[in-house]
């Protein structure tokens, strides 16, 4: 069994989401998703994406302040899904790798999100209005 992390960076003014446009998997190429990857061997989730953000879009957050939003068991492995608000500032997100990251309003998400993320980002919406 593998343990995946997906995470919402939500903005100090809680109106954008921080995004990812996948590459891979292939089922996700072309689509948006949430920061986040495979946890390493004896890896928290809380950790785990707290490396994978800062890997992905050079923002630094600590485990702690990471909140566990839900999860989904797919074929056997756990994705587990956590957010956060991010108190810089937007512009401080930089892409880091080939997968290109943008902000999005929340009020608005894009049609192309991954569709386990958008249920869980509605449930982030309703939580911060």
């Amino acid at each position: 069994m593998k343990s995946y992390t997906v995470g919402f960076v939500i903005n100090k003014s809680h109106k954008l989401v921080l995004l990812i446009n996948k590459n891979r998997p292939a089922w996700q190429k072309g689509a948006l998703n949430g920061l986040g990857g495979r946890l390493q061997e004896s890896e928290t989730p809380n950790e785990g994406i707290a490396r994978s953000v800062n890997r992905e879009a050079n923002i630094e957050t600590n485990a702690e302040q990471w909140r566990k939003i839900g999860s989904i068991e797919n074929d056997g492995d756990v994705i587990y899904f956590l957010t956060t608000v991010y108190d810089g500032e937007t512009a401080d997100a930089t892409t880091m790798t080939d997968e290109q990251i943008e902000w999005f309003p929340l009020k608005n998400l894009p049609s192309t999100l991954v569709p386990y993320s958008k249920k869980m980002l509605s449930q982030v919406k309703k939580e911060i209005k």
